[in-house]
Parts: C-alpha cells; structure tokens; sequence
C-alpha cells in the first residue's frame, strides 16, 4: 500500500505570525481548557477540491489533508480534524500548552498558495467564586467594610453588585488588588445590602453566593429609663440562661434582664444565650426599641420569613415562637424595627439540637 501523502507532496511554508492575517480571521482566538475550538478559514468549498491543506503550531506539524484523506500527527492524533472541504482546523480536549500560533497553508487546483496565521488562547474558566468578609455586621460611621473575591480561573477581571447595580469607586468606595478588593470607608446605613462579586474572563462567568451586609445604628435612651430585655425558651429540660454585655459575660443568670435607672457606664451590645442539658442553643443580639409607629417585619436567612405549622407572631409581631422546633428551623432569623425615630435591625442566629422544644424570642422596652 503506497501511502499518498508524503512521497507526493513537498510543502514549504512561510509564516509570519500576526494576531490574525490572510485566510485565517483576525485573532486572538479564546477558547477554554478541556473543551474545543474551530479555527474556521474564510475559503468557501471549491468546485474542484484543494490539492493540499497543511496546518501547524508554530513549528510543529499538525497534519495534512489531501482529497484522499488526511494525515494527523502523533502529538494531535485523535483530537485535531481538518476539513479539507474549507481548510479549517477542529481541535478538541485543549490544554493550556495548545495556546500559541497556528498557521495554514491551501495549494488549490488552480496553484499557486494561500496561508493564513490566528492566535489561539486557552484560559481555566471561572470557578469557585467565593466573598471573604472581615465581618459583615458594623456600626454606622464606626467601622469600615472589606470584601474580598477569590476565584480560580484565569485571566480574571471583577465586578462588584449591590442589590442588582454595579458598584464604582468613589469617595468612600475603593477597588483595588485588580478589583478583587473592595473597601467602603465610615460605613452608612445605605450601605447596608446583598453583595455579590462577578468574576469573568473571556471563556466564562462566575458570580458569589450573596453576602449580606448590616449596619446598625446606635440605639439611644436617656439616662434614667428602664429597660426590660426577656430571653425565653420552653423546653425539656428546662433552659439555662446567660447574659452578656459586648461579649463580656454578666451576673444575670435568668430569663429576663432588668435595666434600672440606666446610666452611660451601662452602654452596649446586649446578647442572650440559653441552653440546656439537650443543647439547644441559640444568641440573641437585642437591640431595645420603642417609638411611635412602631412596625416589625421577621425575615430568616435573607429571605421574607414564610411561617410555617411550627411558628406564630403575635403581639403585633413583638413576639416570634415556634412549637416543636427541628433542625429545619436553624437559621439567621432577623427582625427590622422601623418606628417614627428611625430604624432598628435584631439578629439571632438559632440551632436546633434537640428533639423537641419550643422557643420564644421576646422584645420589650419600657
């Protein structure tokens, strides 16, 4: 059996690679790992077929098609195809090491050449896109918030999304590390969101889980009042609780915390922990509210709080209470406080451990 490609044929090629020039479109070509490519020339299919078709990758040897079939190289045998119909080039399971220039050279019928240069570039695509938050629970005009996006993937260029718009720098907003970074100095209550990071590159897009950023503001009450704070779980066995002020572990051991003709010294950040021998246990950051208007909306987890056979609101939604809890009812659970002298958020985090138990989170001011 004669084999009909190379006694025949003596191509020599000449190339001057460019990002894209004569039969071949202009390149960069982007196309990503593990998938394929069609380097497509811009010759339509003859009447008589091409004599000869050749492609290579800078100075190796691709293959060669002839009306009578083609002739692949070991390196590119079953993933590189020519269609000798147009002279373009498939090539399929792409690696990193296929970026680089491809030429092709076409004799037609009729003599004579015609060649042409792409670049191809293979990226990773995006993946794993996660937000790396210092915190996301500050205090108005106290503390800045930071962001950070990690992704895989190359090459990699950020957006960063507050509910649904772009954000751009400014003033207090400043993106940096090549946009991965993203920093809001003095932080507002307007600040506060859903924030996403959507990362990109010319293969593929990615975006973040949400993160959901909160700003508090500062809760006053003139030095004098009294405040009542009551943290309650019914449960079996019965619940232990502790009380802290900024973290710091207070003397108070029972269900409900009584501020008496408050002074300054008495300023902070209230939090309730009960438990009992089945561990159930769940915090309660308690943010005290009163005012005119006063108007409470329940959310769990970011979402609108869907009440379910196990939870009831009452006491003008003062009160959340769920009846034989499971562990379907874990969660961030969230209540905004809104009332004619502004707006509060509290926030409690619940985790259900035990069989059985019913809990109550209760806000009172007085």
């Amino acid at each position: 059996h004669i084999n009909p490609f190379t006694p025949y044929w003596v191509v020599v090629s000449y190339y001057c690679f460019t990002k894209g020039a004569g039969i071949l479109p202009d390149g960069p070509l982007d196309a990503a790992i593990g998938g394929s490519v069609l380097l497509e020339t811009t010759k339509t299919p003859p009447e008589t077929p091409f004599l000869v078709v050749t492609w290579s990758f800078g100075a190796n040897n691709i293959g060669i098609s002839t009306p009578s079939g083609e002739n692949i190289g070991v390196n590119y045998t079953g993933r590189a195809r020519i269609t000798h119909s147009t002279g373009s080039l498939e090539l399929s399971r792409l690696t990193a090491a296929d970026s680089g220039d491809y030429g092709v050279s076409i004799i037609p019928s009729t003599g004579g050449q015609e060649s042409g240069t792409i670049t191809l570039r293979v990226h990773a695509p995006v993946s794993d896109v996660t937000i790396d938050p210092e915190t996301l629970n500050l205090v108005e005009f106290n503390k800045s918030l930071r962001l950070s996006c990690n992704s895989s993937g190359s090459p990699l260029s950020f957006l960063w999304i507050k509910d649904g718009s772009e954000i751009t720098a400014s003033d207090r907003v400043q993106i940096t590390d090549g946009g991965r970074l993203l920093s809001i100095v003095n932080v507002r209550r307007d600040d506060q969101g859903s924030y996403t990071c959507k990362v990109s590159n010319p293969v593929s897009t990615a975006t973040s889980d949400p993160a959901t950023v909160t700003v508090y503001s500062e809760t006053n009450h003139a030095a004098g009042s009294d405040i009542t704070m009551v943290c309650s779980a019914d449960s079996s066995p019965p619940a232990q609780f502790t009380w802290y002020l900024n973290g710091s572990q207070l003397q108070d051991t029972g269900s409900e915390l009584k501020l008496v003709d408050v002074n300054k010294t008495q300023s902070g950040s209230y939090s309730c922990q009960a438990f009992n021998t089945e561990t159930l246990r769940f915090q309660i950051s308690e943010p005290a509210a009163s005012g005119s208007g006063l108007s409470r909306k329940w959310m769990k987890d970011d979402s609108d709080l869907i009440l379910t056979d196990n939870m009831k609101l009452h006491d003008n939604n003062r009160v959340l209470s769920f009846t034989t809890v499971s562990r379907n009812d874990n969660g961030e659970y969230v209540c905004n406080i809104t009332s004619s002298f502004g707006s509060r958020v509290a926030n409690f985090s619940l985790t259900v451990n035990c069989k059985y138990c019913d809990v109550q989170l209760i806000f009172i001011v007085q």
